[in-house]
């Protein structure tokens, strides 16, 4: 009888699969913080856009210079905060950029081996079809001399 199937490379194919994981989880965290940065800018940009509104809306009933100075000053305050958060979506979005050409690099390496594998296997399967058919034969030939003596 025939050992089972062992595929040469199994050991790199299966450190293949456990650097792919590790490198999605990443992945997925870059992702995560980036829609965390994308929300707070949208949050903002509302705040801001609603600040924007109320003042258009207080200065045609009168609005002091008070009022109009803390107004605009939050405004100034809210911007800064935007232009951070732009920033810091800039560094995520190029790191996001990075780990999806790592996964991506990673995910092809994983198929090359994979496919490879599918080879052996088939070459395995052939070479153990060829010996099935001299197991065979063999006891054909084995069968017919046997009758042929008798």
């Amino acid at each position: 009888r025939m050992k089972r199937f062992r595929f040469t490379l199994e050991k790199i194919l299966n450190y293949q699969e456990s650097m792919l994981q590790k490198e999605k989880i990443t992945l997925s965290a870059l992702r995560a913080q980036q829609t965390r940065i994308l929300e707070k800018i949208a949050r903002y940009t509302g705040e801001r856009e609603s600040l924007h509104e109320r003042i258009c809306r207080e200065a045609k009933r009168g609005i002091s210079a008070g009022d109009l100075l803390a107004a605009n000053y939050q405004i100034e305050n809210i911007d800064i905060q935007l232009k951070v958060l732009k920033a810091e979506l800039e560094t995520v979005s190029r790191m996001v950029e990075k780990q999806l050409n790592v996964v991506l690099d990673l995910t092809r390496e994983k198929t090359k081996l994979e496919k490879l594998k599918e080879k052996q296997l088939e070459e395995y399967r052939l070479y153990e079809a060829r010996e099935n058919e001299l197991v065979i034969s063999d006891f054909v030939s084995g069968e017919v001399i046997r009758a042929a003596r008798a």
